[in-house]
């Protein structure tokens, strides 16, 4: 009888042995983006680690955590977490580190954030040790950012002073590069190419990290005598789809320097004698030192003022009477 008990003792201890697991430790570790960020809500994200096996070390796996990269900017756009870890507890596969993101009221583009692990404890070799997550932008949804254009600076023939158009975005451009419009001359009484330079097919651009942008048209000094004259500009076909043209057209003047009371020469004078055979008329001219470019008339008087001829005989008579030049 005790032969038998000893027997099934043994047997039951090979039994034991057979089915006892046999556990080894993880060996690899690779960080992965679990969860993408988003400013609504906000929406944290979520680096995760993944080892190869179950983590049976009886304790933690720790790995340092650190943002290395990306085009958000710690501290504005998530919050720093440089100097983190991660760990993989106990009987666990996987451990998962949390970024906050930081709600603004910018116009950004969506953004990265590349997040690196390093320093792994229990001799795991890190195989993939960068992952990279975005942060989706709440404040440039389709047409939600207003533009408005307007005139800066007037121009004036003296200098010449240029005309300056701006456009000012409702929110600073965050987007990593320019947000640029179309600009042309769309009226006014102003010429182009005389008066100024023509800027047909120009390109006004709000630079990154900018709320405005302006345009400037160079004035050009002539030697005609003008009124004040107007030059129109349009904005148009944003090149980001978030922005609205609020106000898309404005109007700048031109003041004339060669239009001022008394600085611009009149001369009267005989272009033909008169003869009583034929008869030929007297032909008076008026020669002014510059060319009138004002869209109307420049009159003067004119008058009989001596001679020896007699009015109403010799001649007829032109007391007070107007000659338009």
């Amino acid at each position: 009888m005790l032969m038998k008990i000893k027997s099934f003792l043994l047997s039951l201890s090979f039994i034991l042995i057979l089915v006892a697991p046999a556990y080894s430790a993880p060996s690899t570790a690779a960080l992965s983006t679990s969860v993408h960020g988003a400013e609504t809500g906000p929406v944290s994200i979520m680096y995760t680690v993944t080892l190869d096996s179950v983590n049976n070390t009886g304790g933690s796996i720790f790995f340092d955590i650190n943002p290395s990269g990306g085009s958000a900017t710690s501290g504005s756009d998530y919050t720093d977490f440089s100097g983190g870890a991660i760990a993989v507890n106990n009987g666990a596969t996987t451990g998962s580190f949390v970024v906050a993101i930081l709600e603004d009221t910018l116009f950004e583009n969506t953004e990265t954030v590349e997040g690196t692990i390093s320093n792994a404890s229990g001799g795991v070799t890190i195989t993939t040790a960068m992952a990279s997550a975005n942060i989706i932008d709440n404040d440039n949804s389709a047409a939600s950012i207003d533009a408005n254009f307007s005139l800066t600076t007037n121009g004036n023939e003296s200098g010449p002073v240029n005309i300056v158009y701006t456009v000012t975005l409702a929110k600073t451009n965050n987007t990593h590069g320019s947000i640029d419009f179309d600009i042309d001359p769309t009226g006014g009484t102003a010429v182009a190419g005389a008066d100024y330079t023509d800027f047909t097919g120009g390109t006004i651009s709000v630079a990154d990290g900018a709320l405005t942008g302006t345009f400037t048209v160079a004035v050009t000094d002539d030697n005609v005598i003008e009124n004040l004259e107007t030059v129109q500009a349009t904005i148009s076909n944003a090149s980001d789809p978030a922005i609205n043209i609020n106000t898309n057209s404005d109007t700048a003047n031109i003041t004339d320097n060669d239009s001022g009371a008394g600085t611009v020469d009149a001369v009267l004078s005989v272009t033909t004698n008169g003869n009583e055979a034929g008869p030929v008329n007297v032909t008076y001219t008026v020669t002014l030192a510059k060319t009138n470019g004002t869209g109307a008339p420049i009159t003067f008087n004119i008058n009989p003022s001596g001679g020896t001829a007699v009015a109403g005989t010799d001649y007829t008579d032109f007391t007070g009477t107007y000659r338009y030049f």
